[in-house]
């Protein structure tokens, strides 16, 4: 919220929670650019949206019959040393 609002960066958002923002953004282009070269739908990517803004049907990860209300885990990531 505070982000998209303007009150803080995600760079500073990131930091605060322990992770270093360059490797965060490092990380995310190695997982675009792989989404890329295998023709896989990258889910965050707005190029994937319908014209409401909604991601498109179809991620191409899993079970197509899961639920978009059920709970996602996220992968643990080690918090950077300061």
């Amino acid at each position: 919220m505070a982000a998209r609002g303007g009150l803080k960066s995600p760079s500073e958002i990131l930091r605060e929670m322990g992770y270093d923002p360059r490797e965060v953004w490092r990380e995310a282009a190695d997982d675009q650019a792989y989404f890329k070269e295998h023709d896989l739908p990258f889910a965050c990517d707005p190029h994937n949206a319908k014209d409401g803004g909604e991601a498109s049907s179809g991620s191409g990860f899993g079970d197509d019959e899961e639920k978009d209300d059920q709970p996602v885990t996220p992968k643990a990531r080690p918090k950077a040393n300061r």
